[in-house]
């Protein structure tokens, strides 16, 4: 979410602000599948995340879990329901353990008036939000599903690390996760999966996904979009 990779949401404020955020009673601490946000609850902090990284998913009126990004280290969370006051529009669950701060509702919006450098880098976040929301829109309609998952499998490279030529995630969303994100479903997925070992592309390890070749899969969705 940051536009920059030096740039995060602390980092455009005062040091004098961000070592007064890094006080012990802004730093909170959640162990692995600890839930942190709930769909619908009334709250409004905003969540900055130091250490780890979370998953955020929400449920359709009809109970079906939708799964919707992961969010790492040096990003944040919560913005939405602290600047327009509504509920929460989904969960955030943690995937590993992570330590985050804590910003108030009161105060980040107190931040918002006074710090014209993080106004502008929220907004920027708010933008880049809507984008990949139309992204998503435009695959949906444009893309079978199974260029749907390579296009998802390419978002989740944008977090992984490149050793030696491939792409590796680290505690990668599941089957059902990834056809929750796409309007599939977790048996596309796996033969996707399996049709990808074969081309020795994808390779799943423990809690690893490693990737061979991303240029691959961006050539495959090209051909798609062009037929």
């Amino acid at each position: 979410m940051n536009p920059k990779q030096a740039d995060t949401l602390l980092s455009m404020l005062p040091k004098s602000v961000q070592r007064h955020l890094k006080a012990e009673e802004f730093t909170v601490k959640y162990l692995p599948k600890s839930q942190i946000l709930r769909q619908e609850d009334d709250t409004g902090d905003v969540f900055f995340i130091h250490y780890g990284s979370v998953r955020v998913t929400l449920y359709t009126e009809h109970g079906y879990k939708l799964s919707f990004t992961e969010i790492y280290a040096g990003q944040s969370f919560g913005e939405l329901s602290a600047i327009d006051s509504m509920p929460r529009s989904a969960n955030v669950q943690a995937i590993e353990e992570a330590y985050l701060t804590r910003i108030p509702k009161e105060y980040f919006l107190k931040l918002l008036d006074t710090q014209p450098r993080f106004s502008r880098f929220v907004m920027n976040q708010m933008c880049m939000l809507i984008r990949r929301l139309n992204s998503r829109m435009y695959e949906l309609s444009t893309l079978d599903g199974t260029h749907r998952i390579y296009s998802e499998l390419l978002r989740i490279a944008n977090q992984g690390e490149q050793i030696n030529g491939v792409c590796v995630i680290k505690n990668p969303p599941t089957h059902m996760e990834i056809a929750s994100r796409i309007n599939s479903h977790r048996e596309a997925v796996s033969r996707v999966y399996r049709d990808l070992k074969l081309d020795n592309i994808l390779e799943k390890r423990s809690k690893l996904l490693l990737l061979r070749d991303l240029e691959i899969l961006k050539q495959r969705i090209e051909n798609n979009r062009a037929n």
